[in-house]
Parts: structure tokens; sequence; C-alpha cells
């Protein structure tokens, strides 16, 4: 097939194309301002247009393909289509449609291509970004597709603004270690960020790829209805080293984190319905027609108690996993700041009890308004804990943990229910603790907690004590599977001391075992922190009968001098999980 191709006259700085049929070259060195005609359609190919700064389309059907990057920003204006780019000898693009779309296709009227040295349109439609030799890169606007393309410079990406981003492309940010989306995205995919350890948003579709080869070092936050499914197995089997996406106190408390998420009514008139919100609120119909910002929300309602019963008319309603984490996170925030525990109480754990007896649900979306998502009825629970659909992220017991640590209720209200846990897996099923839902959820809670600071006094010594249970609970510290979590947060936990350590060696010491996950736990203890008590207790484990020479050899020797065992070659490195690899390294 034949091409055409249009050259601009040296110095002209304007060019109006009449009509595009076919594929279609465009060269303008000089040319700043390039116009499109109604009667195009088909695909353009934009070369050598250094100087290239504005696009106008007229017609639908148009897609725009760059030969390279372009080096100063430009505008499309106009209906668009697609919009590809060579790079690097790779192409990137972008569109408005999407697969399993959850929301109806808008239109895409205005395009920025621009780098972080430019200035970003907080207004366009759609952004295409090159990181450009930036190492922390900021993206605010209302946005509702996006494509950044990374080089190795970028470390930390954040995006936040009005609206909801249908489509989130990043690619080839290499050393990027958190990205920070803090609003709503409906498809959301990193490709070839091999440095990720940070990933946190609120969206319904995930895609990480290709898998990290240490996808236990990656921790995503926020909620997701579909995430990889290689990082709920690792969530499940307790082999997330941090948590840097974690919710902070300062977040919980502001909601700022929430930008965009909004609360609409259910219904027209009723109870917790548009009118309702109207004459309660003291806003407009059409204002809370758009729907109520979180943040917003909390304001309200912290300037009048009586503006409450409005949100819990609202929570009575039949909602849907992400509106149970929008009122789970007005919640959290209200009882940070005060509000009245006996209605935060109530309204949470009638959430609750919707959560559990709702049933299973394979597709969901983020989306208000009843425009996606699908009920899928699969099966229900009628158990005392937060349900979540399968290879989705929904922390709804880090914020309950958040409501319980601002409450008056004590400790024993948390380990009451850890010991009828225990009862059920250690003596109905003879299996471990930790394969509990409820106790993994609650150890991966209570330590993410810890690492964060900002809450009020109170709130940080409970917070602390329950730390302290962790290290020091029989039926926590002689549980192999549970221990092996907590040691490896050992160095970093602000309350741990002597005598919490000794607890935790006593229980070790103590566990009906074998020998050898033993010794692997005291060296995971003494790789972190090279305690001497771990020491003392390993000496008395090496005389195990169990044991070959060159075993007993390897143990006494991490006994005697430590920590420096592993320096100086005499004994494998320990890795975490260390039960695991020690056995594979000394094959027991």
């Amino acid at each position: 097939m034949s091409s055409t191709i249009y050259k601009a006259t040296p110095g002209d700085t304007r060019f109006c194309i009449d009509e595009i049929r076919q594929d279609t070259h465009f060269l303008g060195h000089d040319v700043k301002s390039l116009e499109i005609d109604t009667k195009s359609f088909g695909t353009l190919h934009l070369r050598e247009v250094d100087s290239l700064k504005e696009i106008t389309v007229k017609n639908i059907g148009l897609t725009l393909v760059f030969s390279c990057f372009p080096k100063h920003s430009i505008i499309v204006n106009g209906p668009i289509e697609e919009v590809r780019i060579q790079h690097n000898n790779k192409q990137y693009s972008l569109h408005r449609y999407a697969s399993n779309p959850t929301l109806p296709f808008d239109e895409i009227n205005s395009l920025q291509i621009s780098n972080t040295k430019d200035f970003i349109s907080q207004e366009a439609d759609a952004l295409i970004l090159f990181t450009d030799d930036t190492d922390e890169v900021s993206i605010r606007g209302s946005h509702s597709h996006i494509v950044v393309i990374g080089d190795s410079t970028a470390k930390n990406l954040q995006i936040g603004g009005e609206g909801v981003i249908r489509s989130l492309n990043i690619y080839d940010c290499s050393e990027i270690n958190s990205i920070k989306i803090d609003k709503r995205v409906l498809s959301c995919r990193i490709n070839q960020c091999y440095g990720l350890k940070s990933l946190k948003g609120f969206g319904d579709r995930l895609s990480v790829k290709p898998k990290p080869k240490d996808v236990s070092a990656v921790g995503i936050g926020g909620f997701w209805h579909e995430a990889p499914e290689w990082y709920e197995l690792k969530v499940a089997m307790l082999q997330i080293k941090h948590f840097e996406a974690d919710i902070s106190p300062s977040e919980i408390r502001s909601c700022l984190d929430m930008g965009g998420i909004k609360l609409t009514p259910h219904s027209y008139d009723g109870p917790g319905g548009l009118c309702d919100f109207s004459e309660k609120l003291g806003l407009s119909i059409d204002e809370v027609s758009q729907g109520v910002c979180v943040s917003k929300m909390i304001d309200l309602i912290l300037q009048d108690n009586k503006r409450y019963s409005v949100f819990q008319e609202w929570c009575d309603c039949q909602l849907s996993h992400f509106q149970q984490y929008i009122a789970m996170r007005i919640l959290s925030s209200l009882i940070s700041q005060g509000f009245d525990e006996k209605l935060i109480l109530q309204t949470r754990k009638n959430i609750l009890r919707l959560n559990i007896n709702m049933p299973k649900l394979v597709t969901e979306s983020v989306n208000d308004g009843y425009l996606g998502g699908k009920w899928n009825q699969l099966t229900s629970s009628n158990k005392d804990e937060w349900e979540v659909p399968n290879n989705a992220i929904m922390p709804f017991g880090r914020l309950d943990l958040e409501i319980w640590l601002n409450c008056d209720m004590g400790l024993d209200f948390i380990t009451k229910q850890i010991e009828v846990e225990s009862n059920q897996y250690s003596k109905g099923y003879r299996t471990h603790l930790g394969k509990s839902e409820f106790v993994r959820n609650l150890i991966v809670s209570i330590l993410s907690a810890a690492n964060k600071s900002g809450r009020s006094e109170g709130a940080e010594r409970k917070i602390n004590h329950l730390v302290e249970m962790l290290y020091t609970n029989p039926m926590i510290n002689q549980d192999p599977y549970c221990c092996e979590f907590t040691i490896l947060h050992l160095g970093v936990s602000k309350i741990v001391d002597s005598k919490i350590v000794g607890e935790l060696i006593k229980g070790i010491s103590s566990m009906q075992v074998e020998s050898w996950v033993k010794v692997a736990l005291l060296i995971g203890v003494i790789h972190q922190i090279d305690s001497p008590k771990a020491r003392l207790a390993l000496r008395r484990i090496s005389s195990d009968k169990g044991f070959t020479v060159s075993q007993s050899n390897a143990i006494n020797a991490v006994a005697v001098a430590g920590r420096r065992a592993f320096e100086t070659g005499k004994v494998p490195y320990p890795k975490w999980p260390y039960v695991s690899n020690w056995n594979l390294k000394m094959r027991y």
C-alpha cells in the first residue's frame, strides 16, 4: 500500500493536513502547530518534528505515531483514539480502550506528551510522561489515562488528584523503589520495574510483570480487587519482609491519600439517600449527586456530631467491598480524632456482619453508581473475621486494629481470640497456629502498625503491648510458623529488650518440634541481633543425638562465634525463611 508524505516548507510554523485516508507521514522541523481536518482517519506518522508544540485533531479514529519521544512538551487537542511513541527500540502506546472495562468509555479530548522537566498540565485528559533523569516524580491532576516511561534514575513515583484513572501503565523504571497512587485506578500495569519495593493504590486490577525474583521483598498496600496471585501466596505464608506500602497513622487520620474517592448516596429519597445527605450535611443536591469526598465527610461530621447519622444510614445499606473499606477508613479516622467510641464500634460491628454474610465475589469494581462489577454468589461465611475475595488486597484487619488502638478495650480482647484459635488449630487439627487466617492477619497488622508512628500516647502504648505479646505469649512464641515471622522483625522493633528476647528464646526451646527446627530459629535470632542468650540455648541443643558430626560442628561454631561464624564463612549465611533454608543447607 502506498503512503502519502507531507513535508512543511522550512520556516513554516503552522501546517494543516486536509485529509488522511491511509498511512501518512509528516515532516516539519520548524512547525509548531499542526492541524488535522475532519475528513481524516487512519495513521499519521510524525518524523522530524523537533519544534512541534500543539496538534489539533478534528475527527475521531486517527492514530498518531511518533518516531521518537518529543524533545519538548506537546499538547494534542481533539478526539484521540491512539498515540504510539517509538523510544529505545520499543513502542509505547496510549489508547482510550481498556480490557475488562468497569466504567463506560469516555472520550479523550486532550493529551500531553511531556517529560518531568517541563510543566505538566493538570487539566489534560491523558498524559504520556518520560521521567528524564528525575529521581522524584510527582503527577497531579484529573488524568484518566496515564503512561509513564521511565529510566534508571526514577526512584519514587507519586500520583494524585481528582477523578478516576481508567488506565495506568508504568514502563521501564528499572530502579524505582516506590509507587504511590493516591486516587482510584481501574487498571494498573507495572512493566519491567525490577527494583520495585513498595506499591500502594486503590484499584480494580493490578498487574506486575515480570514476576519479581524476590517476591517477598515487594509490599503492596491500599485496596485492590485483583492482585498478582504470587503476592497473596506470600502474604498467606507470612513471607512479606517489610511494610513500606502500609498505611500510616497520619493517612488514617486525614484520608488525604484517598483523592477523588467519594461517598455516593444509594437512592434519591429515604434514609441515607440524596435528599437526606443534602439536608443533614448542608450541601446542595447537585453537589451531593457528584459524591462527597471522604476527607470532606470526615470534616463535616467532626463539625457537627449529628451529621454522623446520615453516614451511619449509608453504612446500613448493601455495601460493596470497596464501600466497606471507605466506611472503615472513615471510622478509623473519626475514632483517632476522639469521636464517640460507642457509635464507631456499633457501625463497625454492622459492617463486619455485612462483610461476613455477603457472597464471595469473583469480580467487583471500585466505581460508584453501579456502572460496573458483577455479583457472583458463590459462598458465604459465618465466622467472626473479615472476608476477602481471592487474590485481593483489602486490609480490613489493619483498620480494625487502628479502631481497637483508639478505644477502651483491653489486651484480653485479642488474647482471648488467639486462645480460641490456638485450641482449634493445636488440638482440633494438630497443625500450626500460624495457619489460622485470623492469627496471620493479626500478626501482619500488628507488626505493620508498629513500624508506623504518629498516634496518641494511649494508642502507642497499646501497640507496644501487642508487639510485646507477639514475642512473649507462649501460644505464639512456641509456634514455629508464627515465631519465624516475628524473629524477622527483631532488628527493627522499637520495644524489644533483653527480657523480651529471653522470653522468645524460652518459647523456642520449649517447642514440641524437631531439634533442627529450634536450631534454625535460634540461628535466625542470632542473625538478627546476635543474642548471647540465643547462643547459649544453641549450645545446649548442639549435643542432640540426631545431629551428625558436621551438623553439630556448625551449630557449635555459631554458638561460640555468633554472627562472626557467618561472616568468616565457617557456617553458611542464614537466609529467611530460616527453617526451610537451614534445612536445605544442612540437609537434615
